[in-house]
């Protein structure tokens, strides 16, 4: 008796571990991306995001693996990463022109993210946004009618 017990015992302690297991893996992590105007700091609501992720910078660069997010009315949109395999990031903003001079070359780490904030340069104007954990600011402006063509 006492040996099935014994054995009962260790079985629910291999089941429990697998679960918890499969949850930590299973774990995202969310990141709060907010868009504002570069020139006059007000939020780009409702608006379509490209988030192109990637283990390295080259792989976000090559515009492989993506995930599509929409900004609310307070220019905030909330992106799920899975910190395995996301490590570098990569925000567009449709119908909008980004606020830095080479935004295919810059990719911002999640760990930088994740731990102190982060965000895009601001060529736009000199509005700056405080940073904090989880939160990545990502400055535009309105593409102008020839730069919509263009796009």
């Amino acid at each position: 008796m006492t040996r099935t017990l014994s054995g009962l015992r260790g079985f629910c302690a291999i089941i429990v571990m697998v679960v918890v297991g499969m949850a930590c893996m299973a774990q995202e992590t969310k990141i709060v991306v907010q868009v504002l105007n570069g020139k006059n700091g007000k939020p780009i609501a409702n608006e379509h995001l490209v988030v192109f992720t990637g283990a390295s910078e080259d792989k976000v660069k090559q515009h492989k693996n993506h995930a599509e997010i929409r900004t609310d009315a307070k220019g905030v949109a909330l992106l799920s990463v899975d910190e395995r395999t996301t490590s570098y990031i990569q925000v567009w903003v449709d119908w909008h022109i980004l606020c830095q001079k080479t935004p295919n070359t810059q990719s911002y780490s999640v760990g930088d993210i994740l731990k102190g904030g982060s965000s895009t340069a601001n060529n736009c104007g000199t509005i700056k946004e405080p940073l904090e954990p989880n939160k990545f600011v990502v400055f535009a402006r309105p593409a102008s009618f020839r730069e919509r063509m263009d796009q």
